[in-house]
């Protein structure tokens, strides 16, 4: 870019050299012809010089503009890589806390336990002695009620069990790596799960 600016000045120059040397113009007409002549020939050269100058500058914007779009390709590429694997996570832990929780006892434990628990503390208190049937119906409405607080608290220790040891065989994954080579990897690995 520099050499062909400095050819051009020389050109201007020897121009210029030229005209006065072998007299191309009157005497009378030299004044007008001469300014007039090297208004042209600085317009030529500057048309010349800004056009080289602006051709280089739009193909390095290009350049850069087509760097911005495989970056911004490769950043896509990578983040939908990394939701998809954490997706994939997601599910597997979901299905592993699913799979732990169903084969436990059977929920019908928790309100036994519960019965077992209000029968004899309403026998000690003598709350059959008035009325039996009433006796009875207020047993199983209590046991029922502490039936479904043993119940939900069984089932939430049993899934917060379940999903602790399921995060922790996938805590490996937490922390992603921005490498798509890697990421296509760890995704394989991942799917080879489901």
């Amino acid at each position: 870019m520099k050499k062909s600016i400095t050819l051009l000045f020389l050109m201007l120059f020897s121009f210029q050299a030229f005209a006065d040397r072998y007299g191309v113009y009157d005497d009378d007409y030299v004044s007008s012809g001469n300014d007039f002549l090297s208004a042209i020939i600085l317009t030529i050269v500057l048309g010349i010089v800004i056009f080289l100058i602006s051709i280089k500058i739009i193909v390095r914007i290009l350049n850069l503009l087509q760097l911005l779009i495989i970056k911004h390709d490769h950043y896509q590429n990578r983040k939908l890589l990394k939701l998809e694997i954490k997706n994939n996570i997601k599910k597997l832990i979901k299905d592993e806390v699913r799979e732990r929780t169903s084969h436990r006892p059977k929920t019908k434990f928790c309100y036994i336990l519960s019965m077992s628990l209000i029968f004899p503390l309403f026998f000690i208190l003598k709350f059959f002695s008035e009325n039996i049937f009433l006796g009875f119906i207020l047993t199983a409405f209590y046991s029922f009620l502490v039936g479904v607080i043993i119940h939900l608290i069984y089932f939430s220790f049993l899934h917060i069990k379940a999903y602790s040891c399921a995060y922790k065989k996938y805590k490996q994954f937490n922390k992603l790596p921005n490498d798509i080579e890697k990421l296509t990897l760890i995704k394989k690995i991942i799917d080879s799960f489901l």
